[in-house]
């Protein structure tokens, strides 16, 4: 199993415009990798993503989000118990993009195009944004996501747009609730603005329900 393993991720970069176009169908948009490389760590094997790009479909050359490196490490016993793919890691390095608010109170990210979650995001409906993240839980022995070196845009309807750099975010999904927790800082500088922790439900929906727990700098969040 592993000496079979290890010689098929060693080769998995062979399989990298195959992987392009699965995610490119997934999210309805086109997604571009700049280096795909497999590794094997322990009995897991590990797939690194470099320079994965989501791109808008009518301008090919404009860049909606990027994150410069992915890295998925596959859990090879839970794979093996449930029958089926299941992740143990995910962690997503020195992401790029903007969330914007729209006047109904619903958080997308700029420019990307989800299934509208007021159609569609009901409950036990498999179309929506929450239906991803439900997906995302079943693939993921524990279901939670790291992202670290986050550029983050911020727009909010009659307000500039605010853009933030976070360090580390970690994201969790579990029976229904849906938290996040990381600290935002002044780009460029190691100045903290606030530390956030966030639990609840319905968070991509517009209305959402649960805590927000902010600790803010005032003076240099609102300078």
């Amino acid at each position: 199993y592993v000496v079979i393993g290890r010689q098929l991720m060693h080769a998995v970069d062979r399989y990298q415009a195959q992987i392009e176009a699965v995610l490119s169908e997934r999210l309805g948009q086109p997604v571009h990798i700049d280096q795909l490389h497999g590794q094997w760590k322990g009995m897991d094997p590990v797939l690194d993503l470099s320079g994965m790009e989501i791109r808008d479909p009518k301008q090919p050359e404009k860049v909606i989000a990027r994150v410069e490196r992915v890295d998925i490490r596959l859990d090879s016993v839970a794979s093996l118990v449930r029958q089926r793919l299941v992740f143990n890691d995910l962690v997503a390095s020195g992401m790029d993009l903007t969330l914007e608010q729209s006047p109904s109170g619903a958080i997308t990210i700029e420019g990307l195009t989800l299934p509208q979650a007021d159609a569609s995001d009901a409950e036990g409906d498999e179309s929506g944004p929450r239906a991803w993240i439900n997906r995302l839980g079943e693939v993921l022995s524990d279901p939670s996501v790291q992202l670290n070196q986050v550029h983050l845009g911020l727009k909010v309807p009659d307000e500039p747009r605010r853009t933030f750099f976070i360090p580390q975010v970690d994201l969790r999904y579990w029976r229904g609730t849906f938290s996040a927790s990381g600290r935002a800082m002044q780009p460029g500088s190691t100045t903290q603005l606030a530390r956030f922790y966030l639990e609840g439900e319905h968070f991509f929906r517009g209305d959402f329900d649960g805590t927000l727990f902010v600790d803010v700098d005032s003076g240099r969040l609102f300078d």
